[in-house]
């Protein structure tokens, strides 16, 4: 685990030496960073933002989603980036921060699978530090980022419950701090996890077990509606009243 840990870090940070801003760019720097400052700002004040009227067409912060206003991982990060002094360090460190913790939690995913140590380190290493993660959302999109980082970690507390080893509440915490960041594809990921542990348990025919992993589900349901509902009956009244929900195959993945 030392050393998922140790080169973890050690490859997140070699790109800053020719490209220093690679964690400050583009959505992170137009827009979650101005949002975790504010919310900063509120909370130190001594107000949990749901609603500001003064400002307009963003003022909605609950039905806007992404605002982390049910979330502690947010506000804390929130608290932070009001707190510092320089925009670019506090972002990088915070992203790096969650590509540490998707290794540590890719690494004790696989070794609850008893993957063998040396390929969970392997396991570890590739998953965050490739891919759309760090070509994307460590660099830009960091609500994705987050929650693929807090992923591995639902998915083994969840599994832990299909083997009949742990309470379920760790489970549901994990899962309520992937939901309530309010980014729809964490969602669904947690809603695949549920399927595929779910499908799992009813084949072994654990029926108790199951119980837990449904109640999990059904507690994670509820969240969801409180996070998405407010966004979903106010879409009408806001800019998003003349999207459609379709495929325009805007930054799909395909074979090229």
């Amino acid at each position: 685990m030392a050393a998922t840990i140790g080169l973890s870090l050690f490859l997140a940070v070699i790109p800053l030496r020719w490209h220093p801003r690679l964690y400050f760019q583009d959505d992170t720097e137009n827009g979650a960073y101005g949002v975790w400052y504010h919310l900063g700002q509120r909370l130190i004040s001594g107000e949990l933002p749901i609603l500001n009227p003064s400002v307009w067409s963003s003022g909605n912060y609950t039905a806007e989603m992404q605002w982390g206003t049910w979330n502690p991982i947010t506000m804390l990060i929130g608290v932070v980036v009001y707190s510092a002094s320089d925009a670019v360090v506090i972002s990088s460190s915070i992203k790096i921060a969650f590509l540490v913790l998707a290794a540590v939690g890719a690494h004790l995913l696989a070794r609850s699978y008893s993957v063998p140590p040396s390929l969970a380190f392997i396991v570890g290493i590739a998953v965050p530090l490739n891919g759309f993660t760090m070509f994307f959302d460590a660099p830009s999109w960091v609500t994705g980022e987050i929650t693929w980082a807090l992923l591995p970690f639902f998915w083994m507390e969840l599994r832990s419950l299909l083997i009949g080893r742990r309470n379920p509440v760790w489970a549901f915490v994990f899962g309520y701090l992937i939901v309530t960041i309010g980014y729809v594809a964490g969602t669904v990921a947690v809603g695949f996890v549920l399927l595929a542990v779910g499908v799992d348990v009813l084949l072994r025919r654990r029926w108790v077990n199951a119980v837990k992993i449904g109640a999990v589900g059904v507690s994670l349901i509820l969240v969801a509606i409180v996070v998405y509902l407010p966004g979903v009956l106010s879409a009408a009244v806001t800019n998003r009243s003349g999207m459609v929900i379709n495929n325009d195959e805007h930054m799909g993945v395909d074979l090229s």
